[in-house]
């Protein structure tokens, strides 16, 4: 059973790392020139699109960077089969429904943690748009 776990984390990690790597080159910058804008390493940008082995820090760190400034769709990038999402629109509309209760279960998952990490402040909240009169 174990060994089955550790393939499924292999997997995700791989997708994560080709989801990082396509948000970068989409951008138009080189693995250098993110880092500087990150404010990381230039091996810890390489490591996460080679096999997505770095830190949780350091994944939400680029998760959150990417989700902020290129605004990458999370639903796009946590999602199993994400040929029903778009890579930037943060309000997508799904061309097919997500069917698999695990995958509903492992989105939520997702959902609540990133909103703990919010809640306790360990990640920035989603700029909103307000206008002072």
């Amino acid at each position: 059973m174990k060994k089955k776990k550790d393939s499924e984390v292999v997997k995700w990690k791989s997708q994560f790392a080709k989801r990082f790597e396509l948000i970068r080159e989409a951008s138009g910058m080189s693995q250098v020139e993110m880092a500087d804008t990150i404010g990381m390493s230039q091996n810890l940008v390489y490591r996460s699109e080679k096999d997505c082995d770095i830190s949780l820090n350091s994944f939400l760190l680029l998760f959150v960077h990417y989700m902020k400034n290129y605004k990458m769709n999370p639903e796009w990038f946590f999602a199993e089969d994400n040929s029903g999402f778009t890579p930037y629109e943060m309000e997508s509309k799904k061309t097919k429904r997500v069917s698999s209760a695990v995958e509903r279960r492992r989105n939520k998952i997702i959902l609540d943690m990133f909103n703990m990490l919010q809640r306790d402040g360990l990640m920035p909240q989603a700029e909103t748009n307000t206008t002072q009169e």
